[in-house]
């Protein structure tokens, strides 16, 4: 996924939401149809910049990920990034930030509901 999403944890799952693009390859092969085409039938190209505003917006696809708790393996927290592995199936490893105002929220809910996988990169020290 990539741009524009949502995380929400639900009591058994971390819902995740966003829009799912096309492979590069598939987007380049847009552009070039799109730009050669027109000219070698009608003989005026449609141009650069919209040829990548089709190939951004072809294809792309609203997803929904429903990742359990228990699945969650390799958790790496850095800053507002929260980024683990799960075996349950597609996607295989999942990356998502946070804004700077949610990134304490980020931290709570993960130490709720993830709280083997957090406790492995931040141990608790008592001083």
């Amino acid at each position: 996924m990539n741009g524009k999403g949502s995380a929400r944890f639900d009591t058994d799952a971390l819902v995740v939401e966003g829009w799912l693009t096309p492979h590069p390859l598939v987007q380049i092969a847009v552009v070039l149809v799109v730009t050669i085409t027109p000219i070698v039938l009608f003989g005026f190209g449609l141009g650069l910049i919209p040829a990548l505003i089709i190939a951004y917006y072809l294809g792309r696809k609203k997803v929904t990920f429903s990742i359990a708790y228990i699945g969650v393996r390799d958790l790496k927290m850095k800053g507002c990034v929260a980024s683990f592995s799960t075996p349950s199936g597609p996607p295989s490893k999942v990356s998502f930030a946070t804004a700077q105002s949610d990134g304490e929220r980020l931290y709570r809910e993960m130490q709720l509901h993830v709280p083997a996988a957090l406790q492995a990169i931040m141990p608790l020290t008592i001083a």
